[in-house]
Parts: C-alpha cells; structure tokens; sequence
C-alpha cells in the first residue's frame, strides 16, 4: 500500500465515523448504550487524523499529539462499556462508578496539559523528532516539567499495553457470557448474539499484538512488520465494520426490559401461593395418558419428549447423576439459593411439557422465556432453574428440540422444502435450522431426507 493513500484513508475514516456518529447521536434519546460507541469513534477520528494534521497544519501537530495521549488510554473502557451497554439485561445509564475506569485517562489529560505548557521551541524537538538534548536548553520548573510529562507519557503507554489487553479479554469474556444467557432466555437469537462484535474484538486483539511487535521491533531492531500505512488500512476497516454493524445495532435485551420488571414480582410470592394441586396433578395424568397412547402402553419403553429423552440420554452416558459433570450439577452454584423445591420443580416441568405438546408453543418463531412464564404464570426464575436442573437443557435448546423432532416427519415427507419446513416449525433462518438439525440428529436435512427415502424404498421391496 503506498505511502501517498494514508491521508486518503484518514478522510475516509473521518467521513465514516461523522456520519456514523450522527445517526447514533439520533437513538441515544431510545437507548444510551450507543453513547460508549460514539465517543470511541470520536476518539478513533481524532487519533486517525495525525496525517491529516501534519499535511495541512503541521504547526499544530505537536499540540495534535499532546491531546492524543487521553484519547487514546481511553479507548479500552470504551469498548467495554459498550459491550456492557449491548449485554446488560437492565436498561443501560452511564454511572459514577464507571468513572474510575477513566482515571488513568485523567492522568493522560494531566501529562497533555503539562506537555501542552512547554514552550513550542522545547516541545516540538521532544514529540515530533524525540531530540532529547533539548531539554539541556531547559532549566529550573520548566525542566522538571518536561522531564516529569515524558517519563509520565512513557509509563503510561507501558500501563496502555496491560490494560487494553485485559479490556479486549474482558469484553470477549463478557459477550461469550452474555451469548449462553440468551439461550436461557430466548429461542431465536439471530439478531442478538453480536457475533460480529466477538469477531471484531478478535481483530482487535491480532492488531494489538501487531502493535505491540511494531513497537519493540522499531525500537530495538530497526525495522517496522507493521507499516504506517498498513496500520491506517486496518483503522479505515475497524471503522467501516464499527460503523456499518454499530449503527444498525441494537441492545441484546432491547423490548424485554419492560417484560422483566412486571414479572419480577413473582419471584418474591411464588412459594407463598398455594398451587392449583389439583389442576397440575389433571395436567401431569393428561400427560402421562398421551405418551402411553404414542408409546403402545407402556411410558417406559420410549420417551416421547425432548426432557425424557434427554434424562435417558445423561443415565446411560453417565449413571451417576450426582456427579459434577452433569447438566443439574453445572447450575447448582447459580440455583443454590432459590426457594424452588423439588415437588414444585417436577411439577413446573410437566406443565412446560404441557405447554409444547399441547399448545405448541415452540412454533412461534419468536417464543421467549417471558412468553413461557407468562403462559405458565409463573417466574422466569423457577422456569429457567426447572429447564437447567430438572429438564437438564437450556430454554435455547430444549426449544430447538421440539422444532426438530416436528421438522423430522416434515424433512421425510420431502413435500416442503428445507427452507419452508424452517419457517414451518418455528425458526427464523435457515442456518439457525442447519445447525440445530445437526446438532441434534447428527446428519443435515437433506441428508435426513435422503437416508429417509432410501429406508422407505428398502421397506418397500
């Protein structure tokens, strides 16, 4: 890349980040997690425009510089906050306790003032061309001043490297977190998963690393793996995927804040409302009347359901239940201080059996853990701890469980296409069903199609 496209990729990132600035500046009266996202693309834009600075206001660029040094410690607490912004289960606000993550940007703001305040015959030699014997021109305050600004910068770039590795880890940690909360939450999350911001911190993460090995490099062995202009080209493409997926962009839990609070007052009365007994234990024969119908009389011989065939499926794989391997055990720490007991458990879990043999839930390609509780009338806290501890699934995939065992019938038949039987039985994407189909059968669709066909022909000769 020649040296000659930097300041055309410094207009172009600039131009971006304006436009995309603006159309988030428009949503932050719907949501202020677009706020972090908007300040870290200032803060990119005033960082890319160096170049651009030294073309047309090469006086200014030591000033340019000096102002830099905040910007850009602040750059890893922007990312975060926006991760936590798009990942919070809460409506987002910025608070004062996020403030002490700008603390060390505070102390870059006070070395740029300090370095602002030296002479622009002293401070020029020092930032643009690193001629250190010009501080022998220097004497009494102002010398100390100089000397104090650069050991101050100097450290503060080595605090940069640890801390912009542990906010890139920490966001990655935090989406990976918030990506297995959605499958207890929601059984389509095509639109929520923010695959793309994992791939992009990712990215950020080799660029780093990069950065790093560009530094020690230049330094120490005399030579740049990253030059000046391969870095803008990769700025211009953080920008352009930052912009383009950022502004479109939604919070994770955008449309279910309101839904949480109303049915968070159950979580504190659940236990002291009497159970309809009666009506569960209609509900749990009605149930137990159904499966031996489809399974010729004898409920043991066959589990009709998503939750007994994967009980049978841990049993034979792992005897001992009580082990910390299995599913319920996995989520013991998080449920180890609810109320729920163990008759109330079973009981919840035959209703949720109820409700998707009966009314189907699962075929409303947007069911959510709320519908489910709102149609059970009961917590999100008791229905996701019955999925995880007594079910032994998440709500993501004891959905999915339902969908494919109804797709099955409907792939065999081959009168819809794959892409129609998706849509028919409740997903939203046609890889969303690719991959669950997969997963749970072990073959694609057309694969199951085609062993399906090949079985009906041997049956028939």
């Amino acid at each position: 890349m020649s040296q000659s496209l930097i300041p055309l990729l410094c207009t172009l990132s600039l131009g971006k980040i304006l436009l995309a600035s603006s159309i988030l500046s428009l949503r932050l009266q719907q949501s202020l997690a677009h706020l972090p996202l908007i300040l870290f693309l200032i803060s990119i834009a005033w960082l890319c425009s160096g170049p651009l600075v030294a073309e047309f206001l090469p006086t200014l660029l030591s000033t340019h510089l000096s102002l830099s040094l905040p910007l850009f410690i602040g750059l890893g607490p922007l990312l975060w906050l926006y991760v936590l912004g798009l990942t919070c289960e809460q409506r987002w606000s910025f608070q004062k306790k996020h403030l002490w993550h700008f603390v060390p940007s505070f102390i870059g703001l006070a070395c740029s003032i300090s370095l602002l305040s030296l002479p622009a015959e002293l401070r020029d030699p020092l930032l643009l061309k690193g001629q250190d014997d010009v501080l022998d021109t220097s004497s009494g305050i102002q010398h100390i001043s100089a000397v104090a600004a650069l050991i101050l910068a100097f450290g503060l770039i080595l605090f940069w490297i640890l801390q912009s590795a542990c906010y890139l880890a920490y966001s990655f940690l935090s989406l990976k977190r918030y990506q297995q909360r959605l499958k207890d939450l929601f059984s389509s999350n095509e639109q929520r998963e923010l695959g793309w911001l994992s791939v992009l911190i990712l990215a950020l993460a080799l660029t780093w690393l990069l950065s790093i090995s560009t530094i020690i490099a230049g330094n120490f062995f005399g030579f740049k793996p990253l030059s000046n202009s391969a870095s803008y080209g990769i700025i211009w493409l953080m920008v352009w995927v930052l912009a383009l997926w950022g502004s479109r962009q939604q919070p994770g839990f955008e449309g279910r804040y309101l839904h949480e609070d109303e049915l968070t007052q159950h979580d504190s009365i659940e236990l002291t409302q009497t159970p309809d007994i009666n009506q569960e234990e209609a509900d749990s024969r009605k149930l137990t009347s159904k499966q031996a119908r489809r399974s010729g009389g004898n409920v043991a011989d066959k589990p009709s359901s998503p939750q007994a065939s994967n009980q049978e499926g841990l049993s034979k794989k792992n005897p001992n239940t009580n082990k910390a391997n299995s599913p319920k055990e996995a989520h013991k720490n998080k449920y180890e201080r609810s109320a729920l007991g163990h008759e109330h458990s079973q009981r919840l879990a035959q209703k949720i059996e109820l409700a998707m043999s009966e009314h189907k839930l699962y075929l409303d390609n947007s069911i959510s853990l709320q519908k489910l509780c709102q149609h059970l009338n009961s917590s999100s806290n008791y229905v996701s701890q019955t999925l995880n501890e007594t079910i032994g699934l998440s709500f993501f995939d004891y959905i999915n469980k339902w969908r494919i065992r109804a797709a099955k019938p409907l792939i065999a038949q081959a009168e819809l296409s794959v892409l129609d039987v998706a849509m028919e039985v409740g997903f939203n994407a046609r890889s969303s069903f690719y991959t669950a189909f997969k997963k749970e059968t072990g073959l694609t669709p057309s694969q199951f199609r085609k062993q399906a066909n090949t079985e009906d022909i041997g049956n028939a000769a």
